[in-house]
C-alpha cells in the first residue's frame, strides 16, 4: 500500500474541510481539537478514469504524542514521521506534492497546484 494520508470523496453537498475532518476520524479515529487550515487547492485534469478534480489538503494541529490510533480497514499501518522519514516511502509521482505541501506548512501558506505541481497564479 502506498504512503499517504488519509484522503476519501466529499459527500453531496459536503464542505471541503469537513470531507477532510471526516475522513480522518473515519480512517485513524483521530479528531483534533483545533481548526484545521488550508493547505493546498490541487486542480487535477481528467485522468486514468476519473474526471477532472479539485484536490484539498489541510493542516492540523500536531497529534500528542500518545494518541490512540483505531485505523479503517482502509488502512492497514500509520506513522508518525518527519518530513524527511517520509521521503523514501513516497512514489516518485508523490515526492513534488508532498514537498509542495511541506513548505506551506514552513509557510502557513495555502499552495495552488496544477495536476500536483505548483503553478504560478493567475
Amino acid at each position: 500500500m502506498a504512503a499517504v494520508p488519509p484522503a476519501g470523496l466529499g459527500d453531496p453537498g459536503e464542505h471541503s474541510l469537513a470531507t477532510a475532518l471526516r475522513e480522518l476520524a473515519e480512517e485513524t479515529g483521530i479528531r483534533p481539537a483545533a481548526p484545521a487550515r488550508p493547505l493546498a487547492v490541487d486542480y487535477r485534469c481528467a485522468a486514468g478514469g476519473w474526471p477532472p478534480v479539485v484536490d484539498f489538503a489541510f493542516a492540523a494541529a500536531p497529534v500528542p504524542a500518545g494518541t490512540a490510533v483505531r485505523l479503517s480497514g482502509e488502512r492497514d499501518a500509520f506513522a508518525r514521521r518527519t518530513f524527511e522519514e517520509w521521503l523514501p516511502f513516497l512514489q516518485s509521482e508523490q515526492s513534488a506534492w508532498f514537498a509542495s505541501l511541506w513548505r506551506a506548512h514552513l509557510r502557513a501558506a495555502t499552495v495552488v497546484l496544477v495536476d500536483g505541481r505548483e503553478t504560478a497564479a493567475p
